[in-house]
């Protein structure tokens, strides 16, 4: 059967009051024209029928999840709004310390390049020394022909801790002789 209801019924459905269902209807014309044909006039009060009902049930849950929407989507809005001024100030602080690494790596760079200038400087030096010396001084034996390499020293020094080894006999081995 048809249930008819009136606006204050449907109001009280929703949980909303009379004047928001009026409001609903007369701001949407789509909804008040098709409304329209499913209401009955009895004893000067309107009556809406079972899908006029529907209809507006639907339309204040359309309304409902827009402003859910809208809400949602503000909330979303602030948040990301909030992030990227976070993002934005910690951009400031790392463009800051790349600047400042840049600088650091330029000094070393600098310093660096006058320490090369300096070694050169302090070879060339030792160089010409040597080469006064030995044009000065022809009878002073070569200190540079008597460098040996690494390799050199190293085995001499082998040889000369195994011959203290041979020659040294430990404690037992005197008392014990073999």
């Amino acid at each position: 059967m048809n249930e008819l209801k009136s606006i204050s019924q449907i109001a009280k459905d929703l949980g909303v009051s009379r004047q928001a269902v009026y409001q609903k209807i007369k701001n949407n014309s789509e909804l008040s024209s098709d409304l329209s044909k499913f209401t009955v006039k009895k004893n000067n009060a309107t009556l809406y029928t079972l899908q006029a009902q529907k209809m507006i049930n639907l339309a204040f849950s359309n309304g409902a999840t827009a402003n859910c929407k809208r809400t949602t989507s503000s909330k979303q809005t602030s948040i990301d709004n909030r992030l990227i001024d976070s993002l934005t100030d910690q951009l400031k602080v790392k463009d800051k310390q790349i600047e400042e690494l840049t600088a650091a790596l330029k000094s070393s760079q600098e310093q660096q390049s006058l320490l090369t200038q300096a070694l050169t400087a302090a070879q060339a030096l030792h160089a010409g020394t040597i080469q006064e010396r030995l044009t000065e001084h022809p009878d002073v034996p070569d200190i540079d022909n008597n460098i040996t390499t690494t390799t050199e020293v190293a085995s001499n020094v082998e040889d000369l801790v195994q011959q203290k080894n041979k020659k040294r006999k430990g404690f037992f081995l005197r008392i014990f002789k073999r």
